[in-house]
């Protein structure tokens, strides 16, 4: 079994994934097809348990109809700073309450001050 290779390959991974995902009906099989690979590589590059080579690498973004810079991950990138984003993106009143409920030790009933 392929073993974890880090968090860049984790992120790469999950990249790679939601890009194959945007395309309807592209299936690891039809990728791995595509790119050279077995399908159970993809699996195990999505997981993030396989490094791939830049050749491959390119190929994938190439299929994926992406820029291969667009699946790297970005310094930083980190699971807390995607929360942040998404949280971020929602309506002020949402935004309070996601944060009220995510705190430790926050109270979950409204303030009545």
């Amino acid at each position: 079994m392929a073993m974890p290779q880090g968090a860049f390959y984790v992120e790469l991974g999950r990249r790679v994934r939601a890009a194959r995902k945007k395309h309807k009906g592209l299936t690891q099989e039809k990728l791995a097809r595509a790119v050279g690979l077995q399908r159970t590589s993809l699996t195990n590059i999505e997981c993030g348990r396989q490094p791939l080579a830049v050749d491959v690498f390119v190929r994938l973004a190439a299929v994926l109809g992406c820029a291969p810079a667009e699946l790297l991950p970005v310094r930083g990138d980190s699971v807390a700073e995607r929360v942040r984003s998404k949280i971020g993106a929602l309506e002020p009143d949402k935004q309070q309450w996601v944060t009220q409920i995510m705190t430790p030790n926050a109270s979950l009933t409204p303030s009545t001050t």
